[in-house]
């Protein structure tokens, strides 16, 4: 009976490692700049609307990843988004699926080179001085050198980075809570309600994780759905936290990236705290989206590995030096518009393999009506993106 016990204390032991395995490179490449943009809406939004929309998008997230995991099951090999989704619609769902994904990717990296840089900055301006532009550069080298060392490199980085993340995330909202205004958190502008959709929408993009998930559970294969409620459900209350502790200081003050307005009211060290937290968030992100287009496009286009490379690093680069960097405009845009698009094309592959029957035994049985709810929700965000440019 005692050694019973021990094999069950083991094996709980042992899945629990498995779970967390599996949800880690899903938290590594989701949670990147994208949670440094949320405060600023949410403070323009009001944070109990910020809060309900949160919600709303981590639900469709964990929806939208579950069904690209189901549809990965039912393809051999390495394959990633595109080759999943042009399987089941053709070639013209191969343009539009290489449209939306690396598009999304690519302004997703952009964003990171803006932010990140500002957060390099803020760390070592006040030791060597310097230009931001200068530090942003900086990080785009660094990061893109450090893909490099491939998938391996990127599973070691999430490993040690993501845990000292999440301690920095409990001080920080340790340290706000009793420098809270409760006015700030309870105050809502109607007429902003749906600014926190885009900016949500890109802050849980992640379907370039999902692979990577299930590769780095190996043959666990049964703890894929369990590793992606708990790496969503993780995000979620980073991201609920975070804003909490920004918004419930700074309110009308918090910053485009949430770092400036931290100035106002706590002083300096308290903003470097803060960009320490983004430069080893973003920076982890960054390689792991990174990796995530160089394997797209190792796996789907056939791409050679230094070639991959160079199109993954160069491209936000070349944004980036033709005048992309507004941090807002670009996660909004990324989100709203690309992410909203690579969602609807999952869900229209999704619908097609299973009038074909080719869904696995174990497939998420989601009702129509919830794939048509989500449909219209991803719809609904691309347009009202497009309006807000226009």
């Amino acid at each position: 009976m005692g050694t019973g016990l021990r094999y069950n204390a083991r094996d709980m032991e042992e899945q629990r490692k498995a779970l967390w395995q599996g949800a880690r490179p899903l938290i590594g490449t989701v949670v990147g700049v994208g949670i440094f943009g949320l405060p600023y809406v949410f403070s323009q939004a009001g944070y109990v609307y910020g809060a309900i929309e949160l919600i709303i998008v981590a639900a469709l997230s964990l929806l939208t990843y579950s069904i690209f995991s189901d549809l990965l099951a039912i393809n051999k090999g390495h394959v990633r988004f595109v080759a999943v989704v042009s399987n089941q619609l053709g070639p013209l769902g191969r343009l539009i699926a290489s449209l939306a994904f690396f598009g999304s990717l690519w302004g997703a990296l952009l964003a990171y080179i803006i932010v990140g840089g500002q957060f390099f900055g803020n760390i070592l301006r006040p030791l060597i001085g310097g230009n931001v532009f200068h530090y942003q550069v900086a990080f785009w080298l660094l990061a893109s050198i450090c893909m490099v060392g491939g998938t391996l490199f990127v599973r070691r980085l999430q490993a040690t980075l993501i845990p000292v993340f999440f301690v920095m995330i409990a001080a920080l909202t340790l340290f706000a809570l009793p420098n809270l205004h409760i006015e700030y958190l309870t105050a809502v502008e109607p007429t902003n309600i749906l600014l926190p959709f885009g900016a949500l929408i890109f802050a849980f993009s992640g379907f370039s994780a999902v692979p990577e998930l299930r590769e780095a559970l190996g043959r666990r294969k049964g703890l894929v759905r369990a590793s992606l409620v708990l790496g969503v459900l993780l995000v979620a209350v980073l991201y609920a936290l975070f804003c909490f502790a920004i918004v419930g200081m700074t309110g009308p003050f918090t910053s485009m990236q949430a770092v400036d307005g931290l100035r106002f009211v706590a002083g300096p060290w308290l903003s470097i705290f803060v960009s320490i937290i983004g430069l080893c968030t973003v920076f982890t992100a960054y390689v792991s989206v990174g990796n995530s287009v160089m394997n797209s496009l190792i796996y789907d286009f056939r791409g050679r590995f230094l070639s991959s490379w160079w199109l993954a690093v160069t491209i936000p680069l070349c944004l980036f030096l033709f005048g992309a960097r507004d941090f807002i405009d670009v996660i909004g845009t990324t989100g709203g518009l690309l992410g909203g698009l690579c969602g609807i094309v999952l869900l229209v592959a999704y619908e097609r393999a299973r009038l074909t029957a080719q869904l696995p035994k174990r497939a998420l049985a989601v009702p129509q009506g919830l794939v048509a709810l989500s449909f219209v929700l991803f719809a609904a965000m691309i347009i009202l993106t497009i309006v807000e440019i226009a």
